[in-house]
C-alpha cells in the first residue's frame, strides 16, 4: 500500500477546500466526502456547527468507463463534473441540493 493519495482522493480534497466558501459544510467518511448545506444561524458569529442540515449528499470520485475512463465527481452516484472542472462541480452541487429532486436528501 502506498501513502501517496490517488488522483480521485486528491480531487476530493481540492473540492473540499472550495466548498465552505460556497456555504457547504463537509466531513470525510469512509465512503467519500459528506457535503451538507446548513441553515444560516441566527447569529453568524456563533459558528454553530449544530445548525439544521437542509440537504446533504455523498461526493465520491471515480473513473467512468462510459467516458473513456476519465475521473468524475459523483453526488450520491450521479455525475457532477469531470475532476478537471472544479467550478463546474461546485455549480452542479449547488443546483443538485436546491433542485426539487433534492427533496429526498433533505432532513426533516
Amino acid at each position: 500500500m502506498t501513502s501517496v493519495p490517488s488522483r480521485g482522493a486528491r480531487a476530493l480534497a481540492r473540492l473540499k477546500m472550495q466548498l465552505p466558501g460556497h456555504g457547504f459544510a463537509t466531513e470525510w467518511t469512509d465512503d467519500g466526502l459528506r457535503v451538507m448545506l446548513r441553515a444560516q444561524p441566527a447569529d453568524p458569529d456563533t459558528h454553530d456547527r449544530a445548525a439544521e442540515v437542509l440537504a446533504e449528499g455523498l461526493v465520491t470520485c471515480v473513473r467512468r468507463p462510459d467516458d473513456g475512463g476519465r475521473w468524475w465527481w459523483l453526488l450520491d452516484g450521479r455525475p457532477l463534473a469531470e475532476i478537471d472542472h472544479l467550478y463546474d462541480a461546485v455549480t452542479a452541487l449547488k443546483g443538485a441540493v436546491t433542485a426539487p429532486e433534492a427533496e429526498s436528501r433533505r432532513t426533516r
